[in-house]
């Protein structure tokens, strides 16, 4: 009796340990896609925050300008670090309109691209700052 009951558990083993193994490539697989995921998704909010680093620095340039030269009325493209900006400001009812938009790497050949709008008056001051 004792010789059939080790006969039929002769192969347990080799299933169980199957089994844990494919579980845990299963495991692995799992947190190598995450990981690369996040990786990713860290990636894009890094250079979507640049966009929109160039943007404000786009606007801060044009309310300066505007400070200094009262005719001014933006820039096309400017490169600046990873990136570029472009600015276009109007004047509406005694109040500066500014609006930026910062792009990764550049205006031809967007990957990220950010906007902001700032409404100020002519004396500098900042009435509204807003993401667009």
């Amino acid at each position: 009796m004792i010789r059939r009951a080790r006969r039929v558990d002769r192969g347990s083993v080799y299933v169980m340990m199957t089994c844990l193994i494919m579980l845990t490539w299963s495991a692995l697989a799992m947190i190598l896609l995450r990981l690369a995921s996040e990786t990713r998704t860290a990636a894009r909010t890094q250079m979507s925050a640049a966009a929109l680093g160039l943007a404000e620095g786009g606007a801060a340039k044009a309310l300066w300008e505007s400070s200094q030269k009262p005719g001014y009325r933006g820039d096309d493209e400017i490169p600046l670090g990873d990136g570029s900006f472009s600015v276009s400001v109007k004047r509406e009812g005694g109040e500066l309109i500014v609006t930026a938009t910062g792009w990764i790497p550049n205006k031809a050949n967007v990957r990220f691209s950010q906007s902001v709008r700032v409404v100020a008056t002519p004396g500098g001051g900042v009435l509204s700052w807003q993401k667009l």
